[in-house]
């Protein structure tokens, strides 16, 4: 898998795609041309995953997980983070995806903040 990262540029308040991070420089090389100081901006990865749209799952975003089991059909909203216990995403659990579940990206941290607001929404 080739590592994938985006950006959330604090100053601009948009999300960037970055091309390339130098930690020695302290600088991100943006899609557009730019670089910009990494202190400028929040660097989040790529599960490696995909949404039931297609759609690339990073860090940060918000998704609605929905799973059937023998006891029904199930949703929640969950932020996908970096599980730093069992080393790996939030949001991938191999018995699971090889049955019946599913994500759908519906934002992000920055861009949806509104998202995270109610009973149903759980980090992992």
């Amino acid at each position: 898998m080739r590592l994938k990262f985006r950006a959330w540029d604090k100053n601009r308040k948009v999300m960037r795609t970055v091309n390339v991070i130098s930690f020695v420089e302290n600088v991100a090389g943006l899609i557009d041309g730019y670089t910009n100081s990494l202190d400028n901006l929040i660097i989040m990865q790529s599960t490696g995953l995909k949404d039931v749209n297609g759609v690339e799952i990073y860090e940060s975003h918000i998704v609605k997980e929905r799973w059937s089991n023998q006891y029904g059909e199930h949703e929640r909203t969950q932020v996908v983070k970096w599980n730093e216990k069992t080393l790996g995403w939030n949001i991938f659990n191999p018995i699971a995806t090889s049955t019946s579940m599913n994500y759908e990206i519906i934002g992000n941290i920055y861009e949806n903040p509104a998202l995270l607001k109610g009973d149903e929404h759980e980090t992992i």
